[in-house]
């Protein structure tokens, strides 16, 4: 390019706008559903947990999805999800969410971790780490209930072959829960 004297000019470089597409409004706060009572319904609860969060960020990428996920990863501790990175609005909205549906023995882990990290470490618990809490009780809960399933599969009586059909039906409800 040239200017009207004839001098070579460099060419401005123009500054990508970011696509409003891709970035709303984050909500103001996020509403899960009521924790699950057992570990068969926490598939279900967990999906609507991404859902939810998805929806609240105000993204349509998937950098909300990774940053959640990282709950799931086997190594993941307790500090290593302190730090909430770009979602530090997002992880106090979940706290807040959780706090609200946590109730019974999960409600005491989760406010004794609340306290803790306040006290020992002079921080607010975040909501991917009270759901690290969430994963792992129902992680035990789960193995727990295939335990007793198994016991309780082992406990089932054939009579004879009269009694195949109840014994069928006793074994399908035991295993099916």
């Amino acid at each position: 390019l040239y200017d009207r004297n004839g001098n070579k000019v460099e060419k401005k470089k123009k500054k990508k706008k970011k696509d409003k597409r891709d970035h709303k409004k984050e909500a103001e706060s996020i509403k899960f559903l009521p924790l699950p009572k057992d570990a068969a319904g926490f598939a279900a609860w967990k999906e609507n947990v991404f859902t939810k969060v998805q929806q609240a960020c105000g993204r349509t990428d998937n950098k909300v999805m990774e940053w959640l996920l990282d709950v799931e990863h086997d190594s993941v501790t307790h500090d290593k999800i302190a730090d909430s990175g770009k979602f530090a609005t997002l992880d106090i909205k979940m706290i807040n969410a959780i706090t609200e549906i946590a109730r019974g023995e999960l409600g005491r882990m989760i406010l004794e971790a609340t306290e803790e990290e306040r006290r020992v470490k002079h921080r607010c618990l975040k909501g991917r780490q009270a759901l690290l809490i969430i994963y792992r009780y129902f992680s035990v809960n789960s193995k727990l209930t295939q335990v007793f399933k198994l016991t309780d599969l082992m406990k089932v009586k054939l009579k004879g072959d009269e009694d195949l059909n109840n014994f069928l039906i006793s074994w399908k409800k035991i295993y099916r829960g």
